[in-house]
C-alpha cells in the first residue's frame, strides 16, 4: 500500500477531510531548492486549503517594480552575504555581527536578536581543504583537478554554492564537504550551522542544541519555518470561524 493511500485511508475512517500536495520551498521564500510531500487535514467540515506562493522567479514579473523584487526568490547572496567572513576552523558562539543587513530577508532573519550563534567553521582535513581552495563557485567534484578527485563521490559532492543563485536541499549532513553542494561561495570552508540554518530560513534568535552534528541533523532534517508559518497562517484561519475565513473555504 503506497503512504498516500494509506494516509488518505486512516483519515477518512476519522473522518477528516485530507489532501496532499508537493511544496516548492523557494515559493515561501526559502532559499533552498527543497521540495516535500505534504498531507493537510481537518474534520471541522471545511474543505483543505494549502497556502499560496508568496515569492516567484524573478522572470515571472515582465515589468520589475519594488514590489515584485521584493517577492522574487532569494538567492544565497541574499540570505547569507551579511554574515561574517570565516576560516575553517574559525569563528565563536555567540558572537556580535559584523555589518548591517543588506536584504529583507536578512532583516527578517536578524529581528529577534543581536547576537548571532553557531556561526562556527568547521576545521577541515588538509585533503578536504586542498579541493575546496581548488575550485571555485558554482564548481564540483568534477572540477577537481585528478590528483584531488576523490575515488567515488555523489553527483554535487565537494560543490560550492554560487551567490546569485537558490542553494541545493541542505541535508543532514552539512557539514561533511563531499556530501554535498556545502562549499561557501567566497571562503575556502563549508557552511556554518547558522548558514544552515538561514537557507533552511531559522531565524537567527533560534539556537540550536547538542554537538555539532546533533545541530547539523536538527537543521537538515527540519521541515523550513517559513513554509510551516504559511500552514500554520491557514490553520489559524480556519480554526479562527471568521467570515473572512468562510468566505474563503466555504464548508461542504
Amino acid at each position: 500500500m503506497s503512504l498516500d493511500f494509506h494516509v488518505y485511508d486512516v483519515a477518512g475512517h476519522d473522518r477528516y477531510r485530507v489532501d496532499s500536495r508537493v511544496l516548492y520551498a523557494p515559493d515561501f521564500g526559502v532559499p533552498q531548492r527543497r521540495r516535500r510531500a505534504f498531507f493537510f487535514a481537518n474534520r471541522l467540515d471545511h474543505s483543505v486549503k494549502f497556502p499560496s506562493p508568496t515569492h516567484f522567479p524573478a522572470h515571472a514579473a515582465s515589468s520589475p517594480t519594488l514590489f515584485t523584487l521584493d517577492s522574487n526568490y532569494v538567492t544565497v547572496r541574499a540570505a547569507l552575504d551579511d554574515l561574517p567572513s570565516l576560516n575553517h576552523g574559525e569563528g565563536t558562539s555567540p558572537m556580535e555581527y559584523d555589518q548591517a543587513a543588506h536584504s529583507n530577508y536578512q532583516v527578517l532573519m536578524r529581528a529577534n536578536t543581536k547576537l548571532l550563534y553557531d556561526h562556527v567553521a568547521r576545521k577541515l582535513a588538509e585533503t578536504q581543504y586542498c579541493r575546496l581552495a581548488s575550485i571555485t563557485a558554482g564548481q564540483g567534484a568534477r572540477d577537481l583537478p585528478n590528483a584531488l578527485k576523490p575515488r567515488s563521490h555523489y553527483s554535487g559532492a565537494y560543490g560550492r554554492l554560487e551567490w546569485d543563485s537558490i542553494a541545493p536541499t541542505i541535508t543532514r549532513w552539512v557539514f561533511h564537504p563531499g556530501s554535498g553542494r556545502l562549499g561557501h561561495p567566497a571562503d575556502i570552508r563549508v557552511i556554518t550551522i547558522r548558514e544552515a540554518a538561514r537557507l533552511q530560513s531559522f531565524s537567527d534568535d533560534f539556537v540550536f542544541k547538542g554537538t555539532y552534528i546533533q545541530k547539523s541533523h536538527q537543521v537538515g532534517n527540519a521541515v523550513p519555518p517559513l513554509i510551516m508559518k504559511a500552514f500554520g497562517e491557514n490553520a489559524k484561519a480556519l480554526l479562527s470561524g471568521t467570515r473572512e475565513h468562510r468566505e474563503e473555504y466555504g464548508s461542504r
